[in-house]
Parts: C-alpha cells; sequence; structure tokens
C-alpha cells in the first residue's frame, strides 16, 4: 500500500527500483549530451564494454544474455541489465569495430555463429583479448590465406598494430589455447591441413598504413616502421645467393647537411638568448636596490637556466 497510488488509498511513493532505472537513464542522457566529464567517462566506459565483447554493435544494443558475460562488471554493465531487464532501449552512437580487408569478419561473431556455450565463447574471448585481435584479418598472414603460427599457439610476435588501448590481460593455460585451435579449426580452417590455410582467404586490405609494421612494394623495396618513421631497404645487386638480403639505403648528403644545419642555427640561438637573459639580469640587479628586484633577478636568472640545461 505504500507505494500504490493516492486513488488506490497508497501513499503514492514512487518504486525504489524504477526510481533508481529513471535516474540512470537522465545521467546517461545528460552528461553524454551536456559533453561533461561523467560523460566522457561513461563513453570511455562504453567504448571500452565494446571492445571487450568483440562485437560490431554497441553495448546497449547487444542482447545481455548472450555477450554479458564477456564484459567485467561495472556500472556500465548493471545499467545494461536493469535495461534489459525492464526492456527499455537506449540507443548510443559508439564507433563500431572495423573491419580491415575484403571477406573480413569480427572473430567473436563467428565464435558465436558456431553456437559456442557460454564458458567456452567466455574462455574464447579471453584469448582473443590476449592477443589483441578484433577481427579475422587480425590473425592471420599479410596474403589473407593462412593463420599466423604466432596467433595459432597464442603468441604476441608484434608484427600486429593495434589502434586501441587493451586492457591488461593475464596469459591464458594450455586448455584454452587448445580450445582456441579447435574453434578456429572448426570456424575458418581447411580440415587436416598442417599449414592452417583458411577456407575462404580474404580480399583486399583496405585498412589504414598506420596498422601496419612492414610494407613490401615491388619497385621501392621493404620499408620497416620505427617509431614515426620508416626505414627503406633497397635490394642488394650482384647476389647470386637464392636468399635475398636487403641492406638500409643511406641518407643524401644533402639532407644530412641540412638536418646539421638546423641543429647548429637552433643551438646558435638558444646561446643568444641566454646571453641576452644574462645581460639583463645583471643591468636589473645593479639598478634595483630592493627586495623585489632581486627575486625578479633571481627568477630571470633561473628562466634563462631551464633554456640552457637541456644543452649541457
Amino acid at each position: 500500500m505504500v507505494l500504490a497510488p493516492l486513488k488506490f488509498q497508497g501513499l503514492g511513493i514512487p518504486h525504489p527500483f524504477g526510481s533508481q532505472v529513471s535516474k540512470h537513464i537522465e545521467t546517461l542522457l545528460r552528461h553524454s549530451t551536456n559533453k561533461t566529464k561523467t560523460g566522457a567517462y561513461l563513453e570511455a566506459a562504453l567504448q571500452e564494454h565494446q571492445l571487450e565483447t568483440g562485437t560490431s554493435f554497441g553495448v546497449f544494443q547487444q542482447d545481455y544474455c548472450n555477450t554479458a558475460v564477456l564484459a567485467s562488471d561495472t556500472w556500465i554493465k548493471r545499467v545494461w541489465k536493469e535495461l534489459e531487464n525492464m526492456d527499455i532501449y537506449v540507443a548510443f552512437d559508439s564507433p563500431a569495430l572495423p573491419l580491415r580487408c575484403v571477406g573480413d569478419a569480427l572473430l567473436v561473431e563467428v565464435f558465436m555463429d558456431l553456437e559456442v556455450n557460454q564458458d567456452d565463447l567466455k574462455w574464447l574471448n579471453w584469448c582473443r583479448m590476449f592477443l589483441q585481435a578484433c577481427t579475422v584479418s587480425d590473425i592471420v598472414t599479410a596474403d589473407g590465406r593462412c593463420i599466423r603460427q604466432s596467433a595459432w599457439c597464442g603468441e604476441r610476435d608484434g608484427t600486429h598494430r593495434s589502434p586501441y588501448q587493451w586492457p591488461r590481460t593475464v596469459r591464458p593455460n594450455r586448455n584454452h589455447w587448445r580450445l582456441w585451435q579447435d574453434t578456429l579449426t572448426r570456424a575458418l580452417l581447411q580440415p587436416d591441413d598442417p599449414s592452417h590455410h583458411i577456407r575462404q582467404p580474404l580480399g583486399p586490405w583496405f585498412d589504414s598504413i598506420d596498422n601496419w609494421n612492414w610494407l613490401v612494394s615491388p619497385t621501392h623495396g621493404v620499408f620497416h616502421r620505427h617509431g614515426h618513421a620508416w626505414r627503406h631497404y633497397g635490394h642488394r645487386s650482384g647476389s647470386y645467393s637464392s636468399s635475398r638480403r636487403f641492406h638500409m639505403r643511406p641518407a643524401s648528403s644533402a639532407g644530412w647537411f641540412a638536418a646539421r644545419f638546423g641543429l647548429f642555427l637552433a643551438a646558435a640561438v638558444e646561446v643568444w638568448a641566454v646571453t641576452a637573459l644574462t645581460r639583463f639580469t645583471s643591468r636589473f640587479v645593479l639598478s634595483s636596490n630592493s627586495v623585489y628586484g632581486s627575486l625578479m633577478a633571481r627568477t630571470v636568472s633561473q628562466i634563462a637556466w631551464v633554456i640552457y640545461s637541456p644543452r649541457l
């Protein structure tokens, strides 16, 4: 009778659970619309959950019974469960996990198409998170024909660059990797193939060049990423060996001279600035007898030291 409306002789007090769900929805909508700091945290949590579940839809657009086992226990997950129980739909525009080439697919969706049980899906997703892979293209070779040996054995080889900030994941045990290999064989691979060829090779790549550490050109040779720069390795002619050897092409003399001259000019400018500040400090100290003038002179000297100290 406490929660009943007044017309039925109740007290008209709102139901606590209904008020809680209403407040949660208000929090999601208000902070996301107003672009507050809380809204930024909520958006980051939503994207993290989407990376955990590995599907092409946002968290609130997924079926809780199917993919909740893949998500961490957070406030977002509890709100997701509340909305699912009350049949409430809340849409959020979150960036989808992109595919990288023709014929590509998300690994979690591939596993779900096999109708694996919830426990196996959780361990398979754990293996995927450890390898930092979202799609089939993340675990295949560059020609799109075979599963990489490192991905098959559960090792990170460093050739794959991911644009995401992945959470720390403990390496699964041997039984989990055996499940990973069996599921990949059922879903993607040709039967009884020790080279791990997939049944339907992937097509041309259309992802960004930022996702690669090595590039090969038939006319320009091989390029390797070092930080934000690329090193070019040209083919060494005159070799009669069956194996191809590559060496790094040296920079031109003009480019080397320009770079050295730029460094010399920058150092000269810094020395001139330090000299000017030092002279200004000396004159300021001589012309000022107050404590305030002394403090100002010391501040100018510290600024000069900060400018010059990186060169020491």
